[in-house]
């Protein structure tokens, strides 16, 4: 679990102190990648928030979603309680 957990760290500071920016989605692939790279398993989670699609501005559907990499059931590269925000699919 320790090397998981300096992977998404590194990534984490990485991204913090670069010069890009980049969104749930790829940050989470990219750990995923390293993670994999490393031999360590891993599940990259998508999810939408309350389980199901909202309605946004002027009526037209909020397909908003969230990305986020899980180790033995342990969220890695996001806060831990994220799966109770965002249903995964």
């Amino acid at each position: 679990m320790s090397l998981a957990k300096d992977t998404a760290y590194a990534l984490a500071v990485a991204v913090k102190y670069g010069p890009w920016r980049p969104l749930c989605l790829l940050r989470s692939l990219t750990l995923g990648w390293f993670l994999g790279r490393k031999g360590i398993p891993f599940e990259v989670k998508i999810g939408v928030p309350g389980g199901k699609v909202g309605t946004g501005q002027l009526g037209k559907p909020d397909f908003t979603a969230h990305a986020w990499v899980e180790h033995n059931g342990v969220v890695l590269n996001d806060k831990e309680d994220v799966a109770s925000e965002y249903a995964a699919f």
